[in-house]
């Protein structure tokens, strides 16, 4: 099936420019369960700067992944939990649709994708003090963990 379009005075646009290096407010803008490449359920996460000169920008493709507990990256998925305040701990049930909202500090940095394009990742995450300066999660200091 076809259409046509006037494109009239239209420019091309291209040339995705990704956000400087640092650490950003964000916030949760969807969460998407699949699995992994090795089977291991995961969640992709989308993110927006939630404030700044770069608020509103999206930062895409984030993978909470929840490897076995002997794994050694198993933890990870675990802090990412504890830093939006959801429950961390023993035997859990995991709902990405309540993750959708939740603030965190994201520490962004450039990396290329597959195809050498640049792109902004997540390489950190730490909670955040919500409005009315009551603690994300349970109040404790998150240390920061690599991704």
């Amino acid at each position: 099936m076809s259409f046509y379009y006037d494109a009239t005075n239209v420019q091309p646009m291209g040339g995705f420019t990704p956000i400087p290096k640092g650490k950003y407010l964000l916030r949760v803008e969807s969460a998407t369960q699949k699995r992994s490449r090795n089977g291991d359920p995961m969640v992709v996460v989308d993110f927006t700067v939630a404030e700044g000169r770069y608020q509103g920008r999206r930062i895409r493709f984030h993978n909470v992944t929840f490897l076995p507990p002997e794994s050694k990256g198993a933890g990870i998925s675990i802090h990412f939990l504890k830093t939006i305040g959801e429950p961390y701990e023993k035997r859990l049930e995991i709902l990405p649709e309540r993750w959708i909202g939740k603030l965190l500090y994201g520490h962004v940095e450039e990396e290329p994708d597959l195809n050498g394009t640049p792109r902004n990742v997540v390489k950190n995450v730490e909670a955040c003090e919500m409005p009315g300066g009551a603690p994300a999660g349970d109040g404790e200091t998150a240390e920061e963990i690599n991704f």
